[in-house]
């Protein structure tokens, strides 16, 4: 089943609540910071001083899970994005709201545009990715890959690398096959 817009607002509202977090815990990091520098220059051997660098070390760790998490719903945003304007979502639309047999419908202008819109530009990690494919690729032959190995390929975090192929397939530089399998475009030219 695709999911709706409202769906995609709703993992969009829960990464800025992530971020919101992630920045209230940044600015506690730093208040935190000022203060173990302050109790280490005036009692460096106290308890109070070692419970203030425990505190700093785990609202550090803190800060560093939430980063994380914060990448990881980027990636589940953009691979639900995906799901809502990915290349097959006008035929499923159309499979969901089948008319009778005998009723011609006129598709809606707002339903042409999204048929006829291409792909969008590649982002950076796009770019990153098209280039791992144009060094392992060759046209006419498929190679399979997994997104453990373009991720690593391409230098990029697993989470967000399931959008970027499917950009780079969607625009025709790559062409995915069967079984996880990839061919270079015979057009597309190695970097």
């Amino acid at each position: 089943m695709p999911l709706s817009s409202d769906e995609i607002s709703t993992i969009q509202h829960a990464g800025v609540a992530l971020h919101r977090a992630s920045e209230t815990i940044a600015e506690a990091l730093r208040l935190q910071a000022e203060r173990m520098v302050k109790l280490v220059a005036l009692q460096p051997f106290q308890n109070e001083s070692e419970q203030a660098l425990a505190q700093f070390k785990a609202l550090a760790g803190l800060s560093q899970e939430l980063k994380v998490q914060e990448e990881r719903l980027r990636g589940l945003y953009g691979s639900a994005e995906d799901l809502l304007r990915g290349p097959l979502s006008p035929l499923v639309g159309k499979l969901r709201k089948a008319p009778a047999k005998d009723a011609a419908r006129k598709p809606s202008a707002k339903r042409v545009r999204k048929v006829q819109r291409g792909p969008g530009p590649l982002s950076p990690n796009d770019h990153k990715v098209l280039q791992y494919f144009q060094k392992v690729l060759k046209p006419g032959e498929w190679l399979a890959l997994t997104g453990t190995v373009i991720a690593a390929g391409a230098g990029l975090p697993k989470g967000s690398v399931g959008i970027s192929v499917t950009r780079v397939v969607a625009s025709g530089a790559v062409k995915r096959g069967p079984g996880g399998t990839f061919q270079l475009a015979a057009t597309a030219q190695p970097a």
